[in-house]
């Protein structure tokens, strides 16, 4: 491109405009901190991120909230408001019956605290199971470890419990709609307390109930409460299921599967909820009694 000096060309060229910078009365020093810097500050890089945090979408659903609010705050929190409740008898029948399904389960065993080992805390957890009227038509009685006083590489090592996925589900309704498999769900009672504990657990002796002075619980059984209860229900059932010949699933390890004959029964789980697709009778009672 050829340069054209500005006094050939025929149009007039505006001068340019002076900046106030440019002037020599200006004040402008490069070494001392100007205007321009408390008007144009340096962008301060963060690692943080900057979109904005919303809550979930089921936090929005406060009739719901206010329904589970308003029939659990009439529930004890503690042994002291439950023995000065009116319905103490029944709490106290409630407790008895968790301590005999512990003692028949043998969820633990007294003995000694050995020197160096901590005892874990217990509370119970009180809650009355209402009908679809709102009658209280039972009441509950659950003890409950304080697994959160535990020490990880001590009292547990792996916590990870795997739930059965949504896809599963969904295509296993299909192949029931389309195989005209009969559909049964179970919940199996007292879960958590099926699971043998390899760890060596202590607990103090349950609020209300001293046998012996000076005796400590060991843990035998995986009892509500503790951080590794959900996978050593899931182990346990694991066996159960594979024993009486159920195959686990490749693609989901919560999907076990038996077809043998022209009979078929596949089972989902979700912690302690089985979904049960089959078309033979036989095998069904037979899961669900081993179960």
């Amino acid at each position: 491109m050829f340069y054209i000096p500005p006094e050939d060309l025929d149009f007039p060229v505006a001068a340019p405009e002076e900046s106030e910078y440019d002037s020599a009365d200006s004040d402008f020093e490069v070494n001392e901190s100007s205007e321009l810097e408390e008007n144009h500050p340096l962008p301060v890089s963060s690692d943080r991120p900057q979109r904005v945090r919303q809550p979930p979408k089921s936090l929005e659903d406060y009739v719901t909230f206010y329904a589970e609010n308003e029939e659990s705050s009439n529930n004890p929190t503690t042994l002291k408001e439950a023995m000065e409740s009116p319905d103490r008898e029944l709490w106290v029948q409630a407790m008895n019956q968790e301590l005999s399904s512990q003692v028949q389960n043998n969820s633990w065993e007294l003995t000694d605290l050995p020197p160096g080992r901590k005892a874990l805390n217990s509370k119970w957890v009180f809650k009355t199971k209402r009908d679809a009227d709102g009658n209280v038509i039972c009441h509950k009685a659950r003890l409950v470890v304080k697994g959160c006083a535990q020490r990880k590489g001590i009292d547990y090592d792996e916590v990870y419990s795997p739930v059965v996925r949504y896809s599963s589900v969904r295509y296993l309704l299909a192949l029931a709609a389309e195989k005209d498999l009969q559909i049964d769900q179970m919940d199996a009672v007292s879960a958590f307390l099926q699971g043998d504990l390899t760890e060596e657990i202590y607990m103090n002796q349950p609020e209300g109930s001293h046998q012996e002075p000076n005796k400590v619980c060991r843990l035998r059984k995986s009892i509500y409460g503790l951080k590794q209860a959900s996978r050593v229900w899931n182990k346990k059932l694991h066996s159960c299921l594979t024993k009486i010949g159920l195959a686990q699933s490749n693609f989901d390890s919560c999907v076990y599967h038996m077809v043998k004959n022209g009979r078929m029964v596949i089972e989902t789980v979700w912690v302690d909820d089985l979904l049960i697709f089959h078309n033979d009778l036989n095998i069904s009672k037979k899961s669900l009694s081993h179960n």
